[in-house]
């Protein structure tokens, strides 16, 4: 068995990539949560933080970080579970469950919310979203989508379970309801106040 393993798993440090065969006959259990702080580039490592940071931040105005930091190990643990049973032979690693389940909840609280790219111009959140997702499932060698297991599966895992705890939990802070309106429209009247008679709406951002 450990030949077969270290076999497959040359480069991961026989760690922390999900790989099931390892955690059912190996019973190295804390690979179904470790998996996702593996990565194969130190660009993809970089990229994944800033991503974090950023929208991350922003999350936690609203989410308590602690209740976030629960939520999102266990979705981790549940997706990482589900692959075991889904491919013991596979190998599953990669940051990306972790920015795509905290982006995710930034779409969904804030879809429309425009956001500085070099601050150059502006794009709406949900175009990022979009287009983070698509440069996820496109390999790095071509341009063809790759619809595999292991590339599909920590990007809908993430998707699916980011929209479950935020829709039951946090749906009455959407950008738009009442609330969220009523927050933005005193922090602008304030910042009015700071500013002068000249400050725009647009400000409050």
């Amino acid at each position: 068995f450990r030949r077969v393993l270290f076999r497959s798993v040359p480069q991961a440090g026989y760690l922390l990539p999900l790989y099931g065969l390892a955690v059912v006959h190996g019973f190295q259990i804390w690979r179904i949560i470790t998996w996702p702080l593996f990565s194969h580039n130190l660009f993809g490592s970089i990229f994944s933080v800033l991503l974090i940071f950023y929208f991350g931040t922003e999350l936690e105005t609203i989410v308590h970080t602690r209740r976030l930091s629960l939520f999102l190990l266990f979705s981790v643990l549940i997706s990482g579970i589900l692959f075991t049973f889904l491919s013991k032979e596979a190998i599953l690693s990669g940051p990306e469950f972790i920015y795509l389940f905290i982006l995710t909840g930034f779409t969904y609280l804030w879809p429309q919310r425009e956001i500085s790219i070099f601050g150059m111009f502006f794009v709406k959140a949900w175009v990022i979203s979009l287009i983070i997702v698509l440069l996820d499932l496109i390999p790095m060698q071509g341009l063809q989508l790759d619809m595999g297991l292991t590339r599909i599966f920590p990007v809908a895992s993430a998707i699916g379970t980011a929209l479950l705890f935020f829709h039951f939990t946090y749906k009455q802070y959407r950008f738009g309801s009442a609330l969220i309106t009523s927050m933005e429209s005193l922090m602008w009247w304030r910042s009015k106040r700071v500013r002068g008679r000249d400050a725009t709406w647009d400000e409050k951002l």
